[in-house]
């Protein structure tokens, strides 16, 4: 369920509700097998490293933030595009009712 957060969100009292950090490490390995249907080329190795944060200001509302980095150990080509590593930021806003 949601996070009630003891101290809910209001600026004039000097309450910022609720916080949570986060931190997840991925290892993937796979046999070159999987690039036998031709859709991408590279790799068989992928590491990845994300952070976030997730404020709840109220039990109803919260605002997530993400920071991906992934390294695919050398190069990955999917279509015409390749790369050695890509930075994703995810941005996230609910409210529950």
């Amino acid at each position: 369920g949601p996070v009630d957060p003891c101290y809910p969100f209001d600026p004039c009292e000097r309450n910022f509700g609720a916080w949570e950090i986060g931190v997840r490490y991925e290892d993937f390995r796979t046999s070159s097998d999987a690039f036998d249907f031709g859709i991408a080329t590279g790799r068989s190795h992928i590491t990845a490293i994300t952070g976030g944060l997730i404020w709840w200001p109220t039990k109803a509302t919260k605002f997530m933030f993400n920071y991906v980095y992934t390294d695919f150990h050398g190069d990955l080509t999917l279509s015409d595009i390749t790369v050695d590593q890509e930075q994703v930021l995810l941005l996230r806003a609910q409210y529950n009712y």
